[in-house]
């Protein structure tokens, strides 16, 4: 089992938003991403959701899509 890190880097995509309820936290973040069709960028709301048990995440679930098929970058513009 690795140790915790003592510190982690500056976090540099925007939250949105954490909540936590009983043993579940979701952190919300902006998307942009890139309209297939007319190229134009739009912004979406994406998440994480862990478990927490004992103090460790336990279960985690996210959208789990493909950047390249959605043409989203999480925190900031899609690149290109």
């Amino acid at each position: 089992m690795t140790e915790p890190a003592e510190s982690c880097e500056e976090l540099e995509t925007p939250i949105v938003a954490v909540l936590a309820e009983d043993d579940l936290v979701t952190v919300v973040w902006p998307q942009y991403c890139e309209h297939p069709e007319t190229g134009e960028t739009y912004t979406s709301t994406w998440f994480d959701m862990w478990r927490i048990v004992d103090g460790r995440a336990d279960e985690h679930w996210d959208p789990a899509l493909r950047q390249t098929e959605t043409g989203c970058s999480p925190g900031g513009p899609p690149a290109g």
